[in-house]
């Protein structure tokens, strides 16, 4: 007996990640004040939202604000994960934008750590 629950507890371990879903176009009014300051002297910028979860449970984590600006290339973005008392926020960051929004959206889930 001892044998058989040996392999049934074998189980592969499944990696946690982050994921994004639902990106929603976003007014300039809705975004984290530090994201406007970062975009303050742009003009044309297009915001973004979308809802970061954990895999693979699916938990809610967080949110990527994202403030887009087509005529440079760029687009920087803020990281919010509420926590208990007070949310974490990441400091407003830039990077080159994708090919389309979707894929700007993955070079910045993929570059948050887990354990932020």
């Amino acid at each position: 007996m001892g044998e058989i629950l040996d392999t049934l507890l074998d189980y592969p371990e499944i990696e946690q990640s982050d994921y994004w879903f639902n990106a929603q176009d976003m007014q300039a009014d809705e975004a984290a004040p530090d994201l406007l300051a970062a975009v303050a002297d742009r003009l044309g910028i297009h915001f973004h939202q979308v809802g970061l979860y954990l895999a693979p449970d699916s938990i809610p984590s967080g949110t990527l604000q994202l403030a887009v600006d087509d005529k440079a290339g760029e687009t920087c973005g803020i990281v919010t994960m509420p926590t208990w008392p007070t949310a974490l926020v990441s400091a407003p960051t830039w990077k080159k934008n994708g090919a389309t929004l979707d894929d700007t959206i993955d070079i910045f889930t993929a570059s948050i750590p887990l354990n932020f």
